[in-house]
This record gives structure tokens, C-alpha cells and sequence, in this order.
């Protein structure tokens, strides 16, 4: 059981309605009870696996995966979005470009070529600080 509602639960909720289903239907759909949908969907149970997965395969919604892991594992960055988002593909890659090009310059600034037991501590701490 979980304490309350989560990114998780809003995303199975919204997800739902926005296929147009009842919690009825997706019981239906699913095999769990109409109460199980309704107590995943409000936060007094965990957002089931295989419920997420099966949003996810059959209505192309990668959202519930996504927050579900994170709530599961605290793994990975959970669905990005808020209005200064900018999703379009030449954004995209701008941003990541920029991205991989200041890991690049970090990587070319410290000395990482040497095998672990020849790094002087100033270089592990060089390394340290461009990995943070």
C-alpha cells in the first residue's frame, strides 16, 4: 500500500480517461476488480505492473511505465513535462548536442586514460568534480 496518491496514480487515472474507459471497462479489460482499478488509481494501492503494462502495449501510453518505475525504484528521471518544456524534435537535439558536448569538454579536462591505481588524488578529485 502506498501513503496517498503519486505521480503514478494520476498518470493510470488520466491515461484511463483519456482511452475513454470506465474503471468498469478497464476491469474488464484486465481481470482486476472495478474496487482494485479505484484504489490504484486514488493512491491506497501501488500501481500494479502488469496494470501499467497493459496501458502502456494497448493504448501507446509510456507514461504510467515510466512514473511507475520511479515510484517503484526511484529509478530514472519520471515523466518530464510543465510549460517551459520544449518537446520539439529540433529541440531536442539542440539540447542534447549541448549536452554531450559539455560531457565531452569534461572528459577532455581531466585524465582519464590512465589505469585507476596511476591516478594522482588531484585527478581523481578533477574527475570527482566534473561527474557530479
Amino acid at each position: 500500500m502506498t501513503n496517498g496518491k503519486n505521480d503514478a496514480t494520476d498518470a493510470l487515472k488520466q491515461s484511463r480517461k483519456e482511452t475513454g474507459l470506465t474503471q468498469l471497462q478497464l476491469s474488464l479489460e484486465t481481470g482486476y476488480s472495478r474496487e482494485a482499478i479505484s484504489q490504484q488509481e486514488n493512491g491506497r494501492a501501488s500501481v500494479s505492473p502488469e496494470l501499467s503494462n497493459h496501458m502502456s502495449s494497448k493504448y501507446n501510453d509510456p507514461r504510467i511505465g515510466i512514473e511507475s518505475a520511479y515510484e517503484y525504484k526511484s529509478w530514472g528521471l519520471g515523466w518530464l513535462d510543465g510549460e517551459a518544456l520544449d518537446q520539439h524534435r529540433a529541440a531536442v537535439v539542440m539540447r542534447t548536442k549541448k549536452e554531450l558536448k559539455e560531457a565531452l569538454e569534461s572528459i577532455d579536462e581531466v585524465a582519464i586514460a590512465k589505469q585507476p591505481k596511476y591516478i594522482e588524488i588531484f585527478e581523481r578529485q578533477q574527475i570527482e568534480k566534473r561527474v557530479s
